[in-house]
C-alpha cells in the first residue's frame, strides 16, 4: 500500500535513543520500525475488539442459560441451578487467579460479606 504523507513527532530524547538501538538491532530505520509499531499496535486493538466482543457474546449466553435454568426450564435437573453457579464461579476463579480472588476477598471483607472457607463448615 503507498505511503501518505510525512508526519511529524517529538520523542523524548530516551525514547528516541532506544528506538533508534532497537532499529540498528534489526537493520531498519527509526521510521520503519516506529511504522512497524504503530501497524501492531492497530492489529492488537482489533484483535482485542473482537475478544471483547467473543466474551460479551458468552457472557450473554452464559445469562440467557442462567435465567433458563432459574426458570425451571431445564427438564429433570432440580439441582443444575446450583451446579451452573458452582461451574461459573470455578471458571472465574480460574480465568482471574490468585491475585483477582485476594482482591475479590479484600472487596467482601469491605462490605461485611463473609468469605465461603470449605474448611471451616466442614469442621
Amino acid at each position: 500500500m503507498p505511503l501518505s504523507n510525512p508526519i511529524n513527532i517529538r520523542l523524548e530524547q530516551t525514547m528516541l535513543d532506544q528506538l533508534q538501538d532497537e532499529a540498528v538491532l534489526h537493520n531498519k530505520t527509526v521510521t520503519q520500525l516506529i511504522r512497524e509499531k504503530l501497524a501492531y499496535a492497530e492489529s492488537v486493538g482489533g484483535e482485542l475488539a473482537d475478544l471483547r466482543r467473543a466474551v460479551d457474546a458468552e457472557f450473554v449466553g452464559l445469562h440467557n442459560r442462567l435465567d433458563d435454568l432459574g426458570g425451571g426450564s431445564h427438564e429433570g435437573s432440580p439441582g443444575a441451578p446450583l451446579s451452573i453457579q458452582y461451574e461459573t464461579l470455578l471458571l472465574l476463579r480460574k480465568m482471574g487467579g490468585v491475585p483477582a480472588i485476594n482482591y475479590a476477598h479484600k472487596e467482601m471483607n469491605r462490605l461485611g460479606v463473609p468469605i465461603y472457607n470449605p474448611d471451616k463448615i466442614k469442621n
